[in-house]
């Protein structure tokens, strides 16, 4: 997913294009973003496209895919649709109580009738607001006028590359109620609902009562009846047909894809984002999902979202997923994998890596993250590994399910709902979604309802279950799984999510943080622990068993600390320091002796970075350098600064405004970093050895690169393997030259040739320090969403020889 930046030439656009193609992907989807510096939609813009088919062709891609906005959400065309006339914005109808003081007795007076009966004086108030910020997706007009904007220009101009080299288009997040955004739920003074002109009648007819009395009644606390069911079902039927089916229709007309994903499908406010969360993905022609958070803890996976795009890819026979978005930039290559398998899983064959931005204008406009897939990550030459796990993935995407154990009728307003589906997933029960009006399974097990209270009922036993406990139970007892993965300890292993097939195959993933530790466990086929076969599952790694797979017997490792000794370390670039400033605005820096004097990297897109060291500003007219693809064009580098060993201050020139993502300056030179405290850091020499450890605290604060650590170590006879600990970050190995290879995610294992055992050999290993080191985790405290998981520093920390028996 390539985000369109800047003013890209064409020159860029094909050198761009051609590094990913280097590295084996083959597909590439265009996102208008924030930080673009082309008219959106005007000829330069659709210039900017042509450039991109032609490097496509030139380069040997296979697909294209368009997106139908600018940023998000879908169906507004940069603001054009709400501008065009008050109906194509969002209608929401808001009903309140009013909170009016108690009325006086000759108020009441007033409003007896003829009859003698007093009238109550009304309560509720309804009031029609057009929101102007958002388009209007239950209006057929507002969406036929956002196909004539959008799609019809791009098909007016590259209609002959429909169908071939472009596959589809791409809809973010379209929704019924960003009005919900800023707003709590329903309360007991008011409910805020998406309208369209022909609701009521529908609500009439559906339900015999009127929408607007049931509001009255729900907010009095005298309602017998609620509105939400029926209204959700009305919504749902409306979004699907006027959106999804209308855009979907176009599409299909044209040969080509509408794919893209929901908005908020992971818990149950997706009823109101949605209206019927199931029948809208399934209105895509390949239904997608995002998880632009990396969630792969059980407790924190959107399970809800998972199960929403399982229901649509078995519908259309494909799916896709929107992924890793909002990173971090330093998150292990492990995790991309993990999170690959986890959604193919769920029926996802297609896997959008996001963000790419062309160039980093957008970090000074998308200030929350930056997580690019692209060149400017320092891993990215070894992409070619994370294509060949994501091609095996999408095999078994692909693949139809053994027997569903489970099928669970979605519930829209049950908002415990994720957390059945966690539990059930680590009883490693397979389950699905089907809408509540699908016939089920004939040969599912079970067909159960979450009901309110908690409790579940089993459309086949008849049988309601106080819990989810005791509904495992049950199946337990009358159900034998086919696999099953065990501990030790012959107890069923958590954490591990299973996926059997109907061609014998199985997949077990690990479902922990990527640096936990690897496990030793049984994978059983049936029920008899003789057939078992004994294997270990790194943290967020896969296995793939047959039905046909023999038993095998348990086997023991013997694992060798190599001698605790200095490693050389040479890096293939300058090292960086970014600045640590306190609050207000300056930075002690002390220089040590002898410590070669650096150049300073100035901000020089948006407003300017200005800083002045020791009082005296700095001036910068060189080309940027030292700094990833992307982001060294915004910045300037000045001349080599003479810095004297002592005390010095480099300081924010005025109330200047600090980007995360894009700082005002770097400091770039062959000297060593040390963090002191916020406010107060040291320069000195770099050093020429290090320890085992984070390479962060050893100089290297704000390095990315490579790191290669070298030293001269005997290979034990009996060694069979080199085991190394990187806290996950991406490492290679060469021995006396030889290159062994790269491995991006666990097992960090590499074979020992035999013709080198018992013999001294120097042992070089090339870390790869990932680009959200650059900017430093202190001064990206508060400012970023937090990561889902911990991530530790890249760094050598535990390095042995293994040997199996």
């Amino acid at each position: 997913m390539s985000a369109v930046t800047g003013r890209p030439s064409r020159e860029f656009i094909s050198q761009f294009m051609g590094e990913f193609r280097r590295v084996g992907i083959t597909q590439f989807l265009l996102y208008p973003r924030s930080g673009c510096e082309l008219e959106y939609l005007s000829e330069e813009w659709f210039q900017a496209i042509q450039n991109v088919l032609d490097a496509a062709e030139a380069h040997g891609y296979t697909s294209i895919w368009l997106y139908d906005e600018f940023n998000w959400p879908s169906g507004q065309c940069a603001g054009r649709v709400m501008q065009a006339r008050e109906a194509f914005a969002v209608q929401c109808l808001y009903a309140r109580k009013n909170s009016q003081p108690r009325a006086s007795r000759e108020a009441l007076l007033s409003c007896v009738s003829p009859l003698g009966r007093k009238k109550q004086p009304s309560e509720i108030t309804f009031e029609l607001k057009s929101l102007k910020q958002f388009p209007n997706l239950l209006n057929p007009e507002a969406v036929e006028l956002f196909i004539q904007l959008t799609h019809e220009e791009y098909y007016k101009r590259f209609g002959k590359y429909f169908g071939t080299l472009i596959k589809g288009i791409f809809s973010d997040e379209p929704s019924v109620a960003y009005y919900y955004e800023q707003y709590e739920g329903d309360s007991d003074t008011e409910v805020r609902l998406a309208w369209y002109p022909e609701l009521e009648e529908e609500y009439r007819e559906l339900t015999g009562h009127e929408l607007k009395e049931d509001l009255r009644a729900h907010l009095q606390g005298t309602a017998p009846f609620c509105y939400r069911v029926p209204y959700q079902k009305l919504m749902g039927a409306r979004f699907r047909k006027t959106y999804f089916d209308t855009i979907r229709t176009w599409c299909e007309n044209h040969g080509i894809l509408l794919t893209g994903h929901l908005m908020n499908e992971l818990d149950c406010q997706a009823a109101r984002y949605n209206g019927d969360p199931l029948l809208a993905n399934a209105g895509f022609s390949m239904p997608g999902m995002d998880e632009i958070f990396t969630n792969t803890n059980p407790d924190a996976i959107e399970w809800q979202t998972l199960g929403t795009v399982e229901y649509g890819s078995r519908q259309r026979g494909c799916g896709l997923a929107e992924l890793f978005a909002l990173g971090p930039g330093d998150m292990q290559p492990g995790s991309y994998k993990q999170m690959i398998w986890l959604t193919a899983l769920f029926g996802v064959d297609h896997y959008l890596l996001a963000v790419s931005q062309f160039q980093a204008e957008g970090n000074l406009h998308k200030t929350m993250w930056f997580n690019p897939t692209s060149p400017a990550q320092t891993w990215f030459d070894h992409y070619d590994q994370l294509g060949e796990t994501a091609k095996e993935a999408a095999r078994f995407a692909r693949k139809p399910w053994n027997k569903v154990e489970v099928e669970i009728r979605y519930a829209e307003d049950f908002s415990n709902q994720p957390y059945y589906l966690r539990l059930m997933t680590r009883y490693q029960r397979s389950w699905r979604f089907i809408h509540k009006d699908d016939a089920a399974s004939k040969d599912a097990l079970a067909v159960v309802t979450f009901q309110k209270d908690g409790s579940i009922y089993d459309e086949i036993s008849k049988k309601t279950f106080f819990d989810m406990a005791a509904f495992m139970l049950y199946l337990d007892i009358n159900y034998c799984q086919p696999f099953r993965v065990m501990n030790s300890r012959d107890t069923l292993a958590r954490d591990v999510m299973l996926r059997y097939y109907d061609d014998g195959t199985c997949v077990a993933l690990d479902l922990r943080e990527p640096d936990a530790p690897t496990r030793r466990l049984h994978f059983r086929i049936g029920p008899n622990p003789d057939r078992d076969i004994i294997f270990n599952l790194p943290a967020g790694d896969i296995k793939i068993f047959h039905d046909t797979d023999q038993p095998s017997a348990d086997f023991v490792e013997y694992a060798l600390d190599l001698p605790d000794a200095p490693w050389e370390i040479v890096l293939d670039r300058k090292n960086i320091l970014c600045p640590e400033y306190d609050a207000e605005g300056t930075l002690r820096l002390t220089v040590a002796k002898d410590t070669p004097c650096p150049k300073a990297l100035i901000r020089a897109y948006g407003v300017p970075g200005a800083v002045r060291m020791d009082g005296t500003p700095i001036s910068a007219s060189n080309p940027g350098e030292g700094l990833p693809q992307g982001v060294a064009p915004l910045y300037r580098t000045s001349e080599t600064i003479d810095l004297e060993s002592g005390r010095h201050t480099l300081a924010l020139d005025g109330k200047k405004t600090e980007y995360p993502y894009l700082p005002s300056a770097f400091l770039l030179g062959n000297f060593a970093v040390k963090m002191v405290r916020p406010g107060e850091m040291t320069i000195g020499p770099l050093p020429k050895s290090v320890r085992l450890g984070p390479l962060s605290e050893q100089g290297f604060r704000n390095f990315i690169g490579k790191a290669t650590l070298t030293r001269t170590v005997n290979i034990p006879e009996t060694a069979d393997a080199l085991r190394l600990e990187t806290a996950g970050h991406c490492a290679s190995v060469a021995i006396n030259g030889q290159n062994l290879g790269c491995r991006l995610w666990a097992p960090f294992d590499w074979d020992i040739p035999t013709d080198i055992k018992g013999k001294d050999t120097t042992l070089q290993i090339t870390l790869e320090i990932p680009i959200a080191t650059l900017f430093g985790k202190e001064r990206l405290h508060g400012q970023i969403i937090a990561p889902a998981h911990d991530i530790h520093p890249a760094g050598l920390y535990a390095a042995k020889w293994v040997e199996r028996r």
